[in-house]
């Protein structure tokens, strides 16, 4: 699939360069001195690594996101654009929208399509509180099974403060009534508000 939609993007008349390619988030980081304005990303990579982090280290390097999934639950939706994705694309949308997509994104701008609206307005919000990046990422690495000592070393601090953004991100789903207090409940919880995927 890479090769047929990097063919089809490349020899649009679109005003799109395919710079690089890649099926693995470690080989793609990997490549020197590449400049990226717009990232089109598979949200099913199978690698183990929380969405979330992945959008913020290509917000932090400037690049804006599109993403791309087979599948098309709302909770995973909205935590992709919450997260910074500006476009959502299922992959049964075909080329024009993908390319549109990209096309938006390059402006800084969101696409959000009718079938992905008509998606989103089928489920209602969920109760999620308002949480910093640092907790989303925070939950969406415990969440995933990872011990508090590769958390804090995934984002960048100490074991005590990640601690505290564990703490800090429980007391806020507390405040909505939901109670996150177990690893079960809190694992259930991410992947109920689209943090964490079976396939992330």
């Amino acid at each position: 699939m890479l090769e047929c939609l990097s063919h089809t993007i490349s020899t649009s008349d679109a005003d799109i360069d395919v710079v690089s390619k890649s099926t693995d988030w470690a080989d793609f980081l990997a490549q020197d001195g590449l400049e990226l304005d717009v990232a089109l990303l598979d949200v099913d990579l199978c690698d183990d690594i929380p969405l979330t982090y992945k959008l913020n280290m290509l917000k932090a390097n400037g690049v804006r996101t599109v993403l791309m999934s087979a599948a098309s639950k709302p909770a995973v939706i909205r935590a992709a654009l919450n997260g910074g994705a500006l476009s959502y694309i299922t992959r049964n949308e075909g080329p024009d929208v993908v390319i549109a997509a990209l096309l938006a994104a390059g402006n800084g701008e969101s696409l959000i399509t009718t079938s992905t609206q008509a998606l989103l307005d089928a489920q209602p919000v969920s109760k999620m509180p308002k949480l910093s990046s640092q907790e989303l990422l925070c939950l969406a690495f415990v969440a995933s099974g990872a011990p508090m000592k590769r958390v804090a070393t995934m984002l960048g601090t100490t074991e005590s403060t990640a601690k505290s953004y564990l703490k800090n991100l429980r007391a806020k789903y507390l405040a909505n009534g939901i109670d996150i207090g177990c690893k079960t409940s809190l694992r259930a919880r991410a992947i109920y508000d689209g943090i964490l995927n079976g396939t992330w």
